[in-house]
């Protein structure tokens, strides 16, 4: 079947949806590539979640930190409770210049993925649900590669190990999920931020260094980014290279959000890339604040 679609309107959809673009150009590149059926590959009539049934959370929850949700697995039809930080129970420490914030009592980044107890789909919450059918697909797919993850119960209270866990199982499934450099970025960076917290050099610094190709991908290909977002990706881009030993590559970076940032509604942005900048032009002297 052909048909015709104005130009313009074309390219507004392409704007709004990148991956409608990316799979018709993917259709005319491989014109003879098989496409699974969903039908072939979907849950049976009798999987988990037909029957109305929650899978519970197990053991005792902390009602003074935690509260109960429900959500269902969109891969699978499963439908599952798992646990969310309440606001009063955070208490901020410290913040180090990459936004990374230390916490003195329960830390409410280790609970913002939530994972499907059964197949081990990972996501925010914000789109958990928000699968397209070719994505559904590839997810369905994957869950035995998943089931090793899924030892240990994670809908529950997490330990610092059960953290690496549900990010490990975020970041594949965002990839399965051709969710583009923005969040992939969000993901490496917290898990980076993961390996800091354990003391981990080495691992934090391979973690940033994904994490700023990632960023920068982010800033320089995402049209859907806001101004906002694509300066807060370039100054991270900035701080990371400065973390990594790199500060030649981060001050042009921190000297963009400086040129472009608007002075009133991003003035902690700027005073932020102007302390950064600092640090950079001292290491690149030979000074040694560039870590703080």
């Amino acid at each position: 079947v052909v048909i015709s679609v104005p130009v313009d309107r074309a390219l507004e959809v392409f704007r709004e949806a990148p991956e409608i673009a990316m799979l018709l150009i993917r259709s005319f590149a491989e014109p003879d590539r098989p496409r699974p059926a969903i039908s072939e590959v979907e849950p049976p009539p009798e999987a988990a979640g037909d029957t109305g049934e929650v899978i519970r959370v197990p053991g005792e929850v902390d009602e003074n930190f935690f509260f109960l949700d429900t959500a269902t697995c969109p891969v699978d039809g499963v439908r599952f409770e798992f646990v969310r930080v309440r606001t009063r129970a955070v208490r901020p420490a410290a913040r180090d210049s990459d936004f990374h914030v230390r916490y003195s009592s329960v830390d409410p980044t280790r609970y913002s993925v939530i994972v499907c107890p059964v197949c081990g789909y990972a996501a925010y919450l914000d789109d958990f649900e928000s699968l397209d059918d070719e994505a559904r697909v590839r997810l369905w797919s994957d869950r035995e590669a998943r089931a090793p993850f899924l030892a240990r119960p994670l809908n529950g209270p997490r330990s610092v190990e059960d953290g690496v866990t549900v990010l490990d199982l975020a970041i594949r499934c965002y990839g399965l999920r051709n969710a583009g450099p923005a969040r992939e970025a969000v993901l490496y960076h917290r898990r980076a931020w993961v390996e800091r917290e354990r003391g981990q050099a080495q691992a934090e610094a391979e973690w940033l260094r994904r994490a700023r190709e990632a960023y920068r991908g982010a800033f320089e290909q995402d049209s859907r980014l806001t101004d906002d977002s694509a300066l807060r990706a370039a100054y991270l881009v900035g701080d990371l290279s400065i973390r990594l030993d790199e500060p030649h590559e981060g001050a042009p970076w921190l000297e963009t959000v400086i040129r472009r940032a608007d002075a009133k509604s991003q003035s902690g942005l700027i005073r932020m890339s102007r302390d950064r900048l600092h640090d950079a032009r001292v290491a690149l002297r030979g000074g040694d604040r560039a870590a703080s």
